[in-house]
């Protein structure tokens, strides 16, 4: 049965194909199986965004993880969200 890696890994894997919508519902499909995603799902979905040049999805991704599912930012999540800000013109 899936598991949290098994989803990471695709996950992943559409945030390399700069495919954010399809990871942000990968991540919903995972949490509807009961799955709670971690630092990495998150992360991974900010990154796609990140990559498609789409900072205020992204933001949105990290308040959700941050506030809502009580996960602790690690660099990975903050360079994310920084890059995406970034691309965006957004980071001052």
């Amino acid at each position: 049965p899936p598991n949290v890696i098994s989803y990471n890994a695709c996950l992943t894997a559409l945030a390399n194909a700069n495919r954010p919508h399809r990871a942000v519902l990968l991540l919903r499909e995972m949490q509807h199986a009961g799955i709670k995603p971690d630092l990495v799902s998150y992360s991974s979905c900010i990154s796609a965004y990140e990559k498609a040049g789409r900072a205020k999805p992204a933001l949105r991704l990290f308040h959700e993880a941050v506030a809502e599912q009580g996960l602790v930012p690690d660099n990975i999540m903050y360079s994310a969200c920084i890059a995406a800000c970034e691309n965006q013109g957004l980071a001052n």
